[in-house]
């Protein structure tokens, strides 16, 4: 993945830190990665054992669960006093079994800043309270999941390793 510095205006190399789908490197929140058909352990990925070509679909048994389906994100900001950090991932996990993830970032500081964003799609899962996706490029990754309520405005959330994404929508608590 290639993003750019607004300052300089050239692509540069980046491996965001992980938050949800980080599909393309495996390091979301109890990710795992695993060929189709085998027992899942970590570090294995289609494209380097022989599986699927990219854009293949062939995840583990389960189906898109419908009180999944919608747009859950997750937002944070930190002021310091000279600068900060705010940070803002987002998917959307469609009923047709598809999502698309999308993370900005930047942050500020006494001799500039940075800023960084990701984006990846492809399909879903979901069985019990694991999620499984796989990104347009054949990488499977799994994530567990806690189905909870936010404690001040009761809206659902999902929660991943810590990180609540709550409804970006008006649904009904859990």
């Amino acid at each position: 993945m290639l993003v750019g510095c607004s300052h300089m205006r050239q692509p540069t190399p980046y491996a965001p830190k992980p938050y949800l789908m980080d599909l393309e490197h495996g390091d979301g929140p109890d990710g795992v990665q695993a060929r189709p058909g085998e027992p899942a352990t970590p570090g294995t990925t289609p494209a380097a054992s022989g599986g699927p070509a990219p854009g293949a679909v062939a995840l583990p048994e389960g189906s898109p669960l419908p009180e999944l389906v919608g747009k859950w994100c997750y937002m944070a900001n930190v002021q310091a006093n000279d600068g900060g950090r705010q940070s803002n991932t987002c998917f959307q996990l469609n009923a047709d079994g598809t999502f698309q993830y999308h993370s900005e970032t930047s942050s500020s500081g006494q001799y500039g800043g940075t800023a960084s964003q990701s984006d990846d799609e492809g399909r879903w899962q979901a069985a019990g309270n694991t999620l499984t996706a796989q990104s347009t490029s054949g990488k499977v990754t799994s994530y567990n999941f806690e189905k909870r309520n936010h404690p001040k405005t009761n809206d659902p959330m999902l929660v991943f390793d810590g990180q609540a994404f709550v409804t970006f929508y008006q649904k009904p608590p859990w």
